[in-house]
């Protein structure tokens, strides 16, 4: 998650001293902005926040769980937050867990919540839990004929569930859904018919059918509804552009004839709907929930304002710079950068090469391998990505969404597919592979798949918090075959915008201007760096402490570059968390604006 008093959750309710409820409101609200005070304290019911990348929206969620806890306004062990992966789920634990609310809230995903639900019926009817088919591959394979694609099914089978659709309705929906179908329809609805039957046969469950009987419980027995309605009375939903018609369904049997929803998404990163994921849901909110209100957070607090522009041209439909930069609504920061740079490599290969030098020359002083990510379309670029990195002596490690375990905080560069990376960030990214066939993906021929497509690069693009490398191959091997590529029509937008600067000029009084190299660490003679330095030397001896253990020159570096000028924007170019910012922060912009002014320092380094 990004850092810097932007997001950084602080200490949490059970860390606190306990001088009363209003001492701790008044620490789950002092640092945050307008629009995210407004969505935490609301007393709306429903409220749908419509929060855009680096918004900070799971921190609102979390925070606004907390509050209405500590206000009174709610009981933890009524609270129910839901996301979609377990890895999110781990993330909302672990946060609520910082807010002082441990193993209270029911927190889970959609499928976890509906498989823990159901387990609850059978134990009250005395029946043996639901068993649910551990290799739904494996029966597949034997309804299918050799040269029929197991995975492409696979993936029918999920849409199908998602959009509660019925093997018998099968060629209408898929019509409707203008979808490419992996096999005729009447093939496939045969397959599906044949799939539903063996699994009544053998009284198993897929993990799809959770959400249909979950929900079918409790529409269909009053008494059991009301009796788990009783115990899950406060609902907050993450991600909510990502919901599908089947989980729509299920949040409806679960909140029954009631309004207290609170639920987050925004419809820009909605890259699901091959899977079934309905951005309309979210679009059309209100007119699902009567008396809803809708809180917009627009302030990006992660990306660098040169990120902001070039992404924003996604966001606004591939406006032009000019236009993009004038409707750009979230908060540039303090940063000022070179645009990113569009790569283009003779071959597959040597981009893979390229990336991986990217990436060494990329890591900052002091910094880990963890602080940065390569991002690509599918599955099939990670294996080329991984083995450069490795060759060039770079750790790697392959995003797996559903895995919060311990691998994620190896130091080692994170190689994922785009869809993957959703929900996470890093201080540099690397996309690689913007050409025609991959961004967007071949067969993406339809409005609705290309806007997705545009949509995904818009994700990409905003994991990045300060640098972004952009590449693309002019020769790549497909299907065993050298094809020759071009660039990703979306490249010449970004181009256009990348051209262009990022913003009139710096926030700050002598800010480095964009295009400039950063200062350079072994350049003592500059004066701002000067005095960084020495003080940092001051602050370590009185504290007997390493100077990095103060200061990094990363973040000393970044200070120097950008000059923030409240200790707010020291928190955004910066690795501080808000202890450090508390203790030292103030000293440092006063530093910095001494400078600004044209003033030398009187204390120099100590000889």
């Amino acid at each position: 998650m990004s850092s810097g008093l932007a997001s950084d959750p602080g200490p949490g309710l059970a860390d606190r001293d306990a001088d009363g409820p209003d001492d701790d409101v008044a620490h789950l609200l002092d640092d945050l902005d307008e629009a995210q005070r407004l969505a935490v304290t609301s007393t709306a019911a429903p409220l749908c926040i419509r929060a855009g990348p680096g918004s900070g929206k799971t921190r609102v969620l979390t925070r606004r769980i907390a509050y209405r806890i500590a206000t009174g306004d709610c009981e933890a062990r009524f609270c129910v937050a839901v996301t979609f992966t377990q890895r999110a789920a781990a993330e909302l634990r672990s946060r609520l867990a910082e807010l002082g609310i441990r193993d209270r809230v029911a927190v889970g995903t959609f499928h976890g919540l509906a498989a823990r639900q159901l387990r609850r019926h059978a134990a009250d009817d005395g029946r043996p839990d639901p068993d649910i088919l551990a290799d739904r591959a494996r029966l597949l394979e034997e309804l299918l004929a050799p040269r029929e694609s197991l995975r492409a099914v696979q993936a029918e089978l999920d849409w199908c569930a998602a959009r509660s659709v019925r093997p018998a309705d099968y060629r209408d929906a898929a019509a409707a859904a203008d979808r490419r179908t992996p096999l005729a329809p009447s093939r496939l609805a045969e397959v599906m018919a044949r799939y539903t039957a063996t699994k009544r046969r053998l009284g198993m469950v897929d993990f799809a059918d959770l959400l249909r009987l979950a929900a079918e419980r409790l529409e269909n027995d009053a008494a059991t509804a009301e009796a788990w309605r009783w115990g899950r009375r406060h609902f907050f939903v993450d991600e909510l552009q990502d919901l599908t018609p089947a989980q729509l369904r299920l949040l409806r049997a679960w909140l029954g004839d009631r309004s207290d929803l609170c639920a987050v998404g925004d419809p820009d990163q909605a890259i699901f709907g091959w899977g079934g994921a309905d951005r309309r849901i979210l679009e059309g909110f209100a007119g699902l929930f009567a008396g809803t209100t809708v809180v917009d957070l627009r302030r990006n607090y992660r990306c660098s304002s040169g990120i902001v522009a070039l992404s924003g041209v996604l966001r606004d439909g591939g406006a032009p710079a000019g236009a993009a930069a004038a409707t750009q609504d979230a908060d540039p920061g303090p940063f000022v950068e070179p645009a990113p740079l569009v790569v283009a490599y003779p071959t597959a290969a040597a981009e893979a090469t390229g990336v991986a030098a990217a990436v060494r020359g990329a890591r900052a002083p002091g910094a880990g391998w963890s602080d940065q990510a390569v991002l690509v379309r599918t599955r099939r670029q990670i294996g080329e990505i991984v083995e450069a990195l490795e060759a060039a002596g770079v750790p790697a490690r392959v995003a797996d969404p559903d895995a919060p375990g311990e691998a994620d905080e190896r130091d080692a560069v994170c190689v994922s597919t785009m869809h993957a990376a959703k929900g996470l960030e890093w201080p540099v990214v690397h996309v690689a592979g913007l050409e025609e066939g991959l961004v967007p993906v071949a067969g993406a021929d339809r409005r609705r798949m290309l806007e997705e497509e545009q949509r995904l690069l818009y994700v990409a693009l905003t994991r990045a918090r300060r640098g972004l490398h952009l590449s693309w191959a002019r020769r790549r091997d497909i299907a065993g075959q050298p094809s020759q590529r071009r660039p990703s029509r979306w490249l010449a937008d970004l181009d256009e915008i990348g051209a262009a600067p990022a913003s009139t000029g710096p926030r700050n009084p002598g800010a480095r201007p964009a295009g400039q190299p950063p200062p350079s660490m072994g350049a003592p003679t500059e004066p701002l760096v000067a005095s960084l330095s020495a003080w940092r030397e001051r602050a370590a001896r009185a504290a007997r402490i390493a100077p990095a253990a103060v200061l990094s020159d990363r973040d000393l570096a970044a200070i120097a570059e950008n000059r923030p000028a409240t200790v707010a924007e020291l928190g955004i170019v910066t690795e501080l968390g808000a202890s450090r910012l508390d203790r030292l922060g103030q000293e440092l912009v006063e530093l910095v604006a001494e400078h600004a002014a044209g003033e030398v320092p009187a204390s120099l380094p100590d000889s």
